[in-house]
């Protein structure tokens, strides 16, 4: 058997070297994440007990588990279109266990920078709206006035100046 084809781990979670693999394992580390293999029992003892126990039922024997420090959504589904040997079940971001379809509709939301950009510009129009929505009658009363003001002031054309 060629090395590079050998499947075996050494149960510390290390990638083996198979030609799959590697590429993918490349790709993931300049992106600063970071791929390990877990067999069911190891992450038995990780997770029982705790609120993500349920992603057990995803594991039936030894299986790829990507980390990051940061949420890199986007990239890492971007990265598994190019390697269709690895398919995405499932993972969890901030705390949030979320599916392969959750995972796509989060990675399509805008970053956090400019979701609290985009509230403090509705938060900071609501004042100047409540202001012209209160002067809005007011100004268009006073407009009606002076137009009946000056419509008074005009002579009118069929009468006589003495």
């Amino acid at each position: 058997m060629h090395p590079l084809q050998d499947l075996e781990t050494k149960g510390d979670g290390k990638l083996p070297l198979t030609r799959r693999r590697c590429g993918a394992y490349v790709a993931l580390k300049k992106q600063d994440m970071h791929l390990k293999i877990y067999g069911r029992s190891t992450l038995k003892m990780a997770v029982e007990n705790t609120r993500y126990e349920v992603v057990l039922k995803l594991f039936e024997s030894h299986n790829l588990v990507v980390f990051s420090a940061e949420p890199q959504v986007g990239k890492l589904l971007k990265l598994l279109k190019k390697i269709p040997q690895l398919a995405l079940l499932a993972g969890i971001v901030d705390g949030q266990f979320l599916s392969k379809n959750e995972l796509v509709r989060y990675s399509a939301l805008p970053d956090l920078q400019t979701s609290r950009a985009g509230l403090v510009t509705v938060l900071n129009s609501m004042p100047a709206q409540i202001v012209h929505n209160l002067n809005h009658h007011q100004q268009t009363l006073v407009g009606h006035l002076q137009q009946h003001l000056e419509i008074q002031q005009k002579p009118h054309a069929g009468a006589e100046v003495t």
